[in-house]
């Protein structure tokens, strides 16, 4: 048997990584290229093209999704993100107070909790991107149903279909939950 190179291993897919990422990047400009103007201005404001194609709750579940994230960022994370690079710059000071005649600590900056809040703000950023992919890609998808003799799924049949997928699959785990090596459970659990 021929042993792998590790190196060449290692370097297979880290390439790989790279060429998918630069497919990726482009067909998200390629989408916005070739899109009409709802899907251009769902670029800008998540949700706006289900919305004009009357899906209106996902629409507004992407937008209020934006919302809240915009609101996360820049009411709460950024606090943390700006001294991301150095964890605070501010010590721990004590300061004579000549009123008590004492010394009072000034607290500084926490910088456990910079790098926490921060790690968290970009697991949450990574996340709102790949929201706004995922948007942008259903978008396109949904351009291309909406031509004449082709159906799109509604908000309620979209649930219904995604709860009878996941239900017999959550009755197939319940049922093969701890009879996995039976020959009736199915190999996908």
């Amino acid at each position: 048997m021929k042993e792998k190179n590790v190196f060449a291993v290692f370097g297979g897919a880290v390439a790989g990584f790279f060429r998918s990422l630069v497919g990726g990047v482009a067909g998200f400009f390629r989408r916005f290229a070739e899109g009409d103007g709802a899907v251009k201005a769902s670029y800008l404001i998540m949700g706006f093209g289900n919305v004009a194609r009357g899906q209106v709750i996902k629409g507004l579940l992407y937008f209020g999704t934006q919302i809240v994230y915009w609101f996360f960022i820049f009411g709460f994370a950024w606090n943390y993100l700006k001294d991301f690079n150095t964890l605070g710059t501010s010590t721990q000071d004590r300061i004579f107070n000549e009123e008590l005649q004492i010394y009072e600590y000034v607290a500084g900056d926490n910088s456990i909790l910079i790098l926490l809040f921060s790690v968290v703000a970009i697991a949450v950023t990574l996340a709102g991107l790949a929201i706004y992919i995922i948007n942008t890609k259903a978008l396109t998808k949904l351009s291309s149903l909406k031509k004449p003799g082709k159906n799109f799924l509604r908000f309620a049949r979209m649930l219904r279909s995604l709860w009878i997928k996941n239900s017999i699959s959550l009755f197939w785990r319940f049922l093969c939950w701890g009879w996995r090596f039976l020959p009736f459970c199915p190999r996908f659990l």
